[in-house]
């Protein structure tokens, strides 16, 4: 899987954690404010290390398929350094 892959399919697990997907609905300006803050706050959760609120952030399907939040932050600093340790973060 190339490093522009998983870095998509993490942000889209970011998206997960949201109750309303932008596929069911179209976006408003409060929804793409949500979901940016849904973002923020995951990677401010890493960037500190912590893997409990990295976790909470999850999606209920990804917190079942990883169980704990040491094995989620685990597959975070394994497969998805760029987002476990950003340079730099868009806004768009």
């Amino acid at each position: 899987m190339s490093y522009v892959q998983r870095l998509s399919i993490l942000f889209i697990v970011f998206l997960i954690a949201l109750p309303l997907s932008a596929q069911q609905r179209d976006l408003t300006d409060a929804d793409r404010a949500a979901i940016r803050t849904v973002i923020e706050r995951q990677l401010e959760a890493l960037r500190q290390d912590d893997a409990v609120g990295a976790f909470a952030l999850a999606s209920p399907e990804i917190q079942a398929k990883f169980e704990t939040p040491e094995r989620f932050m685990t597959m975070v600093q394994t497969w998805y350094q760029p987002v476990y340790r950003p340079r730099q973060v868009g806004v768009s």
